[in-house]
């Protein structure tokens, strides 16, 4: 079966958001932010303000922003046990049609497709049958 890649490993993120807020552009604009909010809080800029310091609004980002990837990262690795525990539930002749039409299939090789056709096959298996003959045929005749 056909994995789709992650953009980035879990160890490159932290070098490319690290280079990303470390710019001088994003340093300026943390700057700025850090103005707009002490023409804002006024007085009370010491005891309400979220950063004290550009630097310490750019390092707050870094940590938001790769908990975040990792979060995602992380769900995106639980939907694919999801779906491959799914997919070797099935006997052998199903899981061989699901395979053939997440492969041959325009969708984007992502694991909520293969939770979608195995789903597919089990709620509907007659459409399912449909869907997999007519795609086995295009195939057969070279169209897709």
């Amino acid at each position: 079966m056909k994995f789709q890649r992650f953009p980035l490993a879990s160890y490159e993120i932290e070098d490319f958001v690290t280079k990303r807020f470390s710019s001088k552009r994003s340093l300026a604009a943390g700057k700025r932010v850090i103005e707009k909010q002490k023409e804002k809080l006024g007085l009370f800029y010491d005891e309400l303000a979220e950063f004290k310091s550009a630097e310490e609004r750019r390092d707050k980002l870094i940590k938001k922003y790769i908990k975040i990837y990792r979060d995602w990262r992380k769900k995106e690795a639980d939907f694919w046990r999801y779906a491959r525990r799914k997919y070797f539930a099935l006997s052998k002749e199903e899981r061989e049609k699901v395979k053939f039409v997440y492969e041959k299939s325009s969708t984007p090789n992502k694991p909520e497709r293969l939770a979608d056709f195995i789903h597919y096959l089990k709620t509907e298996p007659e459409e399912f049958e449909r869907y997999y003959k007519t795609l086995k045929e295009l195939y057969e005749k070279g169209i897709c």
